[in-house]
């Protein structure tokens, strides 16, 4: 408790119109009120591929056998067999589990939304969601550096050196990025530092290389 995050830079501001059009992140949203932004997950550690191999095959079975009881329900067309009807779609939800796990392996994508109100970052894909809120007048800083508390999402998928575009915040301090992609924690900062500012939160001067104190809460 009460522990920040060292941060050892401060990216540049940069407008939504700036981002350079190699860019990894899409714009979804950007007007006087709001900036929404979206960036695909990379995970690369080694065990992903056998994660998904695993799950691409399971998800497969699941869902054919599913079908394949279905069809068979379908084609008999005997109103007696209604309690089997209730099979296939309990296999379908049952199965949605496994399968938001792969498309999140496959095509997960991070979300950030900023407006004068909060900052909510979530990563998922389909039923698998996390998301965090935070009041935008809280913020104290943002920057890259390394979070100084134990991250959740830090796994075995996600390796615990990775640096990241870190929220200070009076009430916690928050990742956006979980990557050793300087270029994509870098943009990703630029973008909210800019935002913030155009919503009336001053920040720390642009362009310190390395923070001389760690804050303490």
């Amino acid at each position: 408790m009460g522990r920040k995050t060292l941060l050892l830079k401060h990216p540049p501001s940069i407008p939504p119109h700036k981002l350079p059009r190699d860019s990894s992140i899409r714009i979804d949203l950007s007007d006087n009120e709001t900036l929404a932004f979206s960036y695909r997950f990379k995970i690369t550690h080694p065990i992903k591929y056998i994660l998904t191999a695993f799950l691409t095959i399971f998800c497969t079975f699941w869902y054919g056998v599913a079908l394949t009881v279905m069809y068979s329900i379908l084609s008999v067309g005997n109103a007696d067999n209604w309690f089997f009807a209730l099979i296939p779609p309990l296999l379908i939800v049952l199965g949605l589990a496994p399968l938001s796990i792969l498309v999140f392996l496959i095509q997960g994508r991070a979300k950030i939304k900023i407006d004068h109100e909060r900052i909510t970052g979530s990563i998922g894909a389909l039923l698998l969601h996390k998301t965090i809120t935070i009041p935008t007048r809280s913020i104290l800083d943002v920057g890259i550096g390394k979070p100084a508390f134990k991250v959740p999402m830090t796994t075995l998928l996600i390796s615990n050196k990775a640096v990241s575009c870190m929220v200070n915040s009076s009430e916690r301090d928050i990742p956006l990025t979980l990557s050793s992609n300087s270029t994509l924690n870098d943009q990703v900062a630029g973008l909210v530092r800019g935002h913030l500012k155009f919503v009336g939160i001053d920040l720390p001067h642009e362009g310190s290389e390395a923070e001389t104190a760690e804050r303490t809460g």
